[in-house]
């Protein structure tokens, strides 16, 4: 496993999209600077940064939120009584 985040692959990748992302936004119209290219490129760099934190979270060995989810879930099913899918 990668010790760090720009170890992985897929974050090279993303950062390299981030990168054309931001230099194709350069040549849009003036009048989308704050809209459509904005946007574009957060999004962009969001996905890098999502990947990195992910990392992070792995290597930190922190509960991601599914594992939590997860086991509540698991824990009100096995405390609760049965249910049909038709309510009754």
């Amino acid at each position: 496993m990668a010790r760090s985040y720009r170890e992985l692959f897929v974050w090279q990748k993303a950062r390299t999209f981030a990168v054309q992302v931001y230099r194709e936004t350069e040549r849009f119209p003036k009048i989308e600077t704050y809209g459509l290219s904005a946007q574009l490129r957060r999004a962009s760099v969001s996905v890098v940064s999502n990947i990195a934190e992910g990392q992070g979270r792995l290597t930190r060995g922190v509960r991601t939120f599914s594992g939590l989810l997860g086991a509540h879930c698991w824990k009100s099913t096995r405390n609760s009584p049965s249910r049909s899918i038709s309510g009754t």
